[in-house]
């Protein structure tokens, strides 16, 4: 069953509004989706900070009981150049 709240991303106290997005690195043990339920966000895809801030959707493996796991970077950019 997919999630449709709690998965907000949101800035380290230390960053400003100088991160504008954020990557996605990893995904595991499900699908990742935008606010809608129905865009998917692949490992390595970048998202901007209004999408994270809108709230993420997972939706786990079928027949698992895994735990699921996404690993987030912040960016100043859309591109790698941005990651710190």
């Amino acid at each position: 069953m997919q999630t449709t709240s709690g998965l907000v991303i949101s800035r380290n106290a230390a960053d400003g509004a100088e991160v504008t997005h954020f990557k996605v690195t990893a995904i595991s043990g499900g699908t990742l989706f935008q606010h809608d339920g129905s865009t998917a966000i692949a490992a390595g895809d970048f998202i901007t900070f209004a999408q994270a801030s809108a709230g993420l959707a997972f939706t786990p493996a079928p027949n698992s009981s895994a735990t699921g796991h996404v690993t987030i970077r912040a960016s100043l950019s859309n591109a790698d150049a941005g990651l710190g």
